[in-house]
């Protein structure tokens, strides 16, 4: 597997640092949003004065134990404390304000600065970075892998994990993206297509990451080796769906499935749906 890709760890909310730390290097980070590098330093210096007097009253209760330290050790842990915070909170909003330039000029030669900010701690740097790799894998994911250096292969296995982010925006982008691989580099896919089938019939997805993960599977179906009793199945209860990208999808799996019902489903489809998209899709799939 690509170095690249392979070194990429996941991070989410659960950050290990505990809700106390996470919500200071929040507001830290909110700070330097506000007045730039003097919020941050401008907060740290008041965490470090709560710091301070919280750990002093700490330490003073144990003041038989350590004696008459109590000042210098509380003022030497506040520091410590306040410093970790600070730097961290730097080299968050640095990923923030980094994830947003992307964001605003969104092209191949942002690809990388992309993938590395999907793992970024701060949750707005991983909206944007997906966004963005979102927006420059719509141009052709054979670009991607270019850039990347690393196999469709190790690029569809490494977004996968991701439609199980915490945030919509995040689920939503990388779905349309690994629905692009589906389409350009379906033997990349192929290995997760169970994990894709089983997800794109889940209740707790939205109605655009559906519409993706149909997609996807819709496409897979026009390979070999597909099931074709349960794609008909699932074809069959998206056909109806209220968004029309998943009723798409759902003409793609009727057309992999190849049986008669299916296909005059996909029939009905083309000449009924009120959407026309939907309705030039089924119409080139009958």
């Amino acid at each position: 597997m690509d170095e690249r890709i392979a070194r990429l760890a996941a991070v989410e909310s659960d950050t290990g640092r505990g809700r106390v730390t996470d919500t200071l290097i929040y507001l830290v980070k909110e700070a330097r949003d506000q007045v730039g590098v003097v919020g941050i330093v401008g907060s740290v210096v008041l965490l470090y004065v709560g710091s301070y007097f919280l750990l002093t009253a700490v330490f003073g209760a144990a003041s038989s134990v350590i004696g008459g330290t109590v000042g210098f050790l509380a003022g030497l842990a506040a520091l410590a404390y306040t410093s970790w915070v600070g730097f961290t909170a730097y080299e968050e909003s640095t990923d923030r304000e980094q994830a947003r330039i992307i964001r605003s000029r969104p092209s191949i030669d942002t690809i990388e600065e992309s993938f590395d900010l999907l793992t970024s701690p701060d949750p707005e740097a991983r909206e944007h970075a997906a966004e963005c790799v979102q927006g420059v894998t719509a141009l052709g994911p054979q670009k991607v892998v270019s850039i990347l250096g690393a196999s469709a292969e190790d690029v569809v296995s490494y977004l996968i994990p991701r439609l199980d982010s915490e945030q919509e925006a995040v689920r939503a982008n990388i779905a349309s993206a690994i629905a692009f691989f589906a389409r350009d580099y379906p033997a990349a896919v192929v290995p997760h297509r169970e994990t894709l089938l089983s997800r794109v019939t889940a209740d707790d997805i939205s109605p655009e990451v559906r519409g993706e993960l149909a997609m996807t599977v819709g496409y897979l179906s026009l390979t070999r080796g597909s099931e074709t009793e349960t794609l008909e199945t699932v074809g069959f209860e998206l056909a109806d769906h209220s968004n029309s990208r998943v009723r798409i999808g759902a003409c793609y799996m009727l057309a992999g499935a190849q049986t008669d019902r299916a296909r005059e489903r996909i029939r009905h489809i083309a000449e009924n749906d009120p959407d026309t998209e939907v309705r030039n899709h089924a119409e080139e799939l009958y």
